[in-house]
């Protein structure tokens, strides 16, 4: 079941050498090559899942938690090496900023910087009451769990529509004004990219 740094790179290259051609333009390339990683994180996430006992069809909220912290437990273990852009490597970092930095920027982005705020760990922290733990924070570092109760951000329609499509279980996420890559099965921070939104 792991799947270390040189496994990792060999299914890049398998599916870089796919036989579907490669796009001409640099800019369809890269967000290819994005998804080709994306897709294999999500490959990754079914080979970890097929070696967990199956959830009852009735399943606790207990059995469910025991299982998220199992699954990610097995992803973790099959991405021992991760780092920052593996995913959304250093070539694809500049075609998301400015997908993202068009719609955000100036006064017409103040609603969906707003909107981004709704459930940013960062920027909407849940009051404590006395004597309760404050909120854990969010680390950003790929791999790392997503603490438990910690709020989701909210991402935009409009934006996430001009985003790349992403398999099961990544979806988009912001942490203050950063954009992570959230496994939303295992609950883990899969990777980032940072100061995407001023």
């Amino acid at each position: 079941m792991r799947l270390g740094s040189a496994s990792v790179a060999i299914l890049l290259a398998a599916v870089s050498g796919s036989a579907a051609p490669a796009p001409t333009n640099d800019r369809a390339r890269l967000l290819k090559e994005f998804s080709d990683r994306a897709a294999i994180y999500s490959q990754l996430c079914r080979k970890a899942a097929a070696t967990l006992p199956p959830l009852p069809e009735k399943a606790s909220p207990e059995q469910i938690a025991a299982h998220q912290k199992a699954l990610a437990k097995a992803i973790q273990a099959g991405r021992a090496g991760a780092f920052q852009g593996e995913i959304l490597f250093d070539g694809v970092a500049p075609v998301f900023l400015e997908l993202l930095r068009s719609d955000l920027a100036g006064a017409k982005g103040r609603d969906a910087r707003e909107t981004i705020k709704d459930g940013d760990p960062r920027t909407d922290k849940p009051p404590t009451r006395p004597g309760e733990p404050k909120p854990k924070e969010v680390a950003l570092v790929p791999n790392a769990p997503y603490p438990e109760g910690a709020p989701l951000s909210t991402v935009p329609p409009d934006l996430l529509a001009k985003l790349p499509k992403l398999p099961e279980p990544l979806e988009y996420r912001f942490v203050g004004g950063h954009l992570i890559l959230h496994d939303s099965d295992a609950s883990l921070v899969v990777d980032f990219l940072n100061e995407v939104v001023a």
